[in-house]
């Protein structure tokens, strides 16, 4: 939740939108190391080419400004 909390505080993209997070397993993809000045333990996860990961995800936060019409999972 620190980078979520970081990024919301430096790009108003992020204020304006649904943090969801999921727990997934080592086959579904991997963790690369992504450090930037800002943020040296950053890391990005690459999944699966083709691999549908989206059921996994949870809503974890909130936008700060709702939009109308939101769905935080995307379109049914």
């Amino acid at each position: 939740m620190e980078a979520v909390e970081h990024g919301r505080k430096i790009y108003d993209r992020f204020r304006n939108s649904y943090i969801v997070v999921a727990t997934l397993d080592a086959t579904a993809g991997e963790v690369l190391t992504t450090p930037s000045r800002n943020q040296p333990q950053h890391a990005t996860f690459w999944k699966v080419h083709g691999l549908d990961v989206s059921g996994s995800f949870e809503l974890a936060l909130e936008p700060d400004v709702p939009q109308l019409d939101d769905d935080p999972l995307g379109p049914a």
